[in-house]
């Protein structure tokens, strides 16, 4: 059964919580992680905005099936390694950011098990803000975090959708309508923006056609495009019936994410090797402007008739900062062909890191990598292939 997250709200709750029951009877293991009570009040809470997990356990889709799949098998192999403590409550984050956050975390630490290494969940260094976890084999080890940088900008985003949601989802007026908001739109705007959505709703004459679109502004600037598309043909209140940002996340600049892995570097053990795993989400993030961030900005200069590039020596990696840092992983997540997901991962070596990290160590059929080549005068990075 093919659901979209704004379809739960019209389901009946005993139907809707049987499609859960279904999920987890297939994945038994599931069963550890969402409890009966658990599900109930997931199903209670059906009419707020973010149901992503809702909707992940109760869609019957191909994309459904196979992350449950996909997080099944990694629990089972982290079952030694209290992975399901550890992941119980993360697995229970119903907005879909932050679930596909710790999901990146959950795949990763299983990645590694399967290669053979023992694992350790949050191991506790002396800097007290843990990673989030350790492999290790043979005394070689090697610390992991894999939080996504852009954590705040999705929290307030989050939140702002909440308000949002919460203010608009039900109101008395029995019509559908979406809501395209501007990122300028604040937290501060959202109960003028209710206002205006209401007024808007009980001025609408017998006689009007749908759709129809209205522009909410405030201090002459466009925040929110308001479509109706007319009564609700089963509930006697208007719903939102999508929510949705007017711009696409612009990708974040070298230096606000040099600034954004600088404190996660300081959450390192000092003379380990150390890796930063980074999930774009929705920020836009190519190969061009990490090397950028890493390795500094570049630059143009003609030489004679010849033009040339070189870089300045404002990059991430430097001889006597951020030296903890052994890699950065790029690490992209797809869905293939209807039944499973594939990484990409590209690895950006430090060439000044305390701790290097061999070529092999990140061998995969879908990672590629920039190393580090030295001569007698400088350091060059090079691809591996």
């Amino acid at each position: 059964m093919k659901l979209n997250i704004f379809d739960l709200k019209k389901i009946d709750g005993k139907f809707l919580l049987g499609l859960l029951h279904q999920t987890v009877e297939e994945f038994p293991i599931l069963k550890e992680i969402y409890a009966e009570e658990f599900l109930q009040e997931i199903v209670k809470d059906r009419y707020h905005f973010n149901n992503y997990l809702l909707w992940l356990l109760s869609s019957k889709e191909p994309y459904t099936k196979a992350t449950w799949n996909e997080i099944s098998k990694s629990l089972l192999l982290l079952i030694d390694s209290e992975g399901l403590i550890h992941f119980k409550h993360k697995l229970r984050s119903n907005p879909q950011l932050f679930f596909q956050s710790y999901q990146t975390e959950l795949d990763y630490a299983a990645y590694y098990k399967g290669k053979g290494y023992l694992i350790e969940l949050e191991p506790t260094i002396s800097s007290g803000k843990n990673p989030e976890f350790k492999i290790e084999t043979d005394g070689f080890k090697v610390y992991f975090e894999a939080k996504n940088i852009f954590w705040e900008e999705m929290q307030e985003m989050t939140a702002l959708e909440t308000q949002i949601q919460g203010a608009l989802g039900k109101i008395t007026d029995p019509y559908a309508f979406s809501i395209f908001y501007d990122p300028r739109l604040s937290i501060n705007n959202v109960s003028d923006l209710r206002r205006f959505v209401i007024n808007a709703c009980r001025s609408i004459g017998k006689s009007e056609s749908f759709p129809k679109q209205l522009f909410f502004k405030s201090n002459g600037i466009m925040l929110s495009k308001v479509v109706i598309y007319g009564k609700t043909n089963k509930l006697t209140y208007g719903y939102l019936g999508g929510l949705q940002r007017r711009q696409a996340f612009e990708a974040p600049k070298p230096e606000i994410i040099r600034k954004k892995i600088s404190k996660k570097a300081t959450q390192l053990p000092e003379n380990e090797a150390n890796v930063i795993i980074i999930e774009p989400g929705f920020f836009g993030l190519d190969e061009d402007t990490i090397i950028d961030a890493l390795y500094g900005d570049e630059f143009y200069y003609k030489e004679g008739e010849l033009m040339k590039s070189g870089r300045r020596k404002n990059g991430l990696y430097q001889p006597k900062q951020n030296t903890r840092i052994s890699a950065i992983i790029l690490s992209h997540k797809k869905f293939d062909n209807d039944s499973s997901f594939s990484r990409s991962k590209v690895v950006f070596h430090n060439p000044f890191a305390n701790k290097a990290l061999i070529c092999s160590f990140f061998e995969d059929d879908r990672v590629k990598q920039l190393l580090p080549v030295t001569d007698e005068t400088s350091i060059k990075m090079v691809w591996n292939n």
